[in-house]
This record gives structure tokens, C-alpha cells and sequence, in this order.
């Protein structure tokens, strides 16, 4: 388990992890200031076993998650 998620390949390992769960937790944090557009800076996961931090702006792409 990596707590802070900020490389493809840990990415592609958390989501491979969740994805095999039936039910896992999910929170998002977004930056709206100064911008006329929400932009997600955080997304936090979590099972009953572990929990992590999903860096999307060090994250060319998120999509491995949208799988999960």
C-alpha cells in the first residue's frame, strides 16, 4: 500500500486492488478559487484494509480509477 498515489504504476496498482472489492469509499476535493472551473486536486480512496490519496494533478490521466 502506498498512502500518497502520484505515478501511473502505483495507480495501476491501488485501482487493480479495489477493483476487486465490492465496496469501497470515496472522496473528492476540488480548488475553485481564482478559476471559473472546478479543478480536482484531490481523490481519496479507501477499503476496509487500506486507505490512500490520489494525486490528479501529478497524474497524466485518472482513467485506471474510472474502471474501479
Amino acid at each position: 500500500m502506498q498512502p500518497i498515489v502520484d505515478t501511473a504504476p502505483a495507480l495501476a496498482a491501488i485501482t487493480a486492488r479495489l477493483g476487486t472489492l465490492a465496496r469501497i469509499g470515496l472522496d473528492t476535493e476540488f480548488l475553485r478559487e481564482r478559476t471559473y472551473r472546478a479543478q480536482l486536486c484531490l481523490v481519496q480512496v479507501a477499503s476496509g484494509e487500506e486507505a490512500a490519496c490520489i494525486d490528479p494533478l501529478a497524474l497524466a490521466q485518472l482513467a485506471p480509477l474510472a474502471q474501479v
